[in-house]
């Protein structure tokens, strides 16, 4: 496995994991960000998982203004790949409270 990052592009950072394991059928990619969804060689293998992972993080990302892809071949492995914006962390606007004192008065 291998995990990285590039920060080439000037409003984001895109981030990578690679693995070598099973890949995904072409037929199948389709479906990669669907809940509980595990490909049929993957399922056949008997391997452990919820179908969860990258579901969760294709949310997470793009909640966040980023964007989600992947390369994948069967047998050779997959490669899931996001960015996330530089800043993405807006300051709210506090929405303005009448003070109070300690025993719960108006000051």
């Amino acid at each position: 496995m291998e995990v990285g990052y590039n920060t080439d592009k000037k409003n984001a950072i895109t981030f990578y994991v690679k693995d070598y394991g099973y890949g995904i059928p072409k037929r199948q990619q389709h479906r990669i960000s669907e809940k509980f969804f595990r490909a049929d060689n993957v399922v056949a293998k008997i391997t452990v998982g919820t179908g969860l992972g990258l579901y969760i993080v294709k949310s997470l990302v793009e909640a966040h203004g980023g964007e989600f892809w992947f390369v994948s071949t069967e047998n050779i492995g997959t490669t899931v790949s996001f960015t996330i914006p530089r800043g993405i962390v807006k300051k709210r606007k506090r929405s303005k409270q009448t003070s109070r004192s300690a025993n719960g008065k108006k000051k």
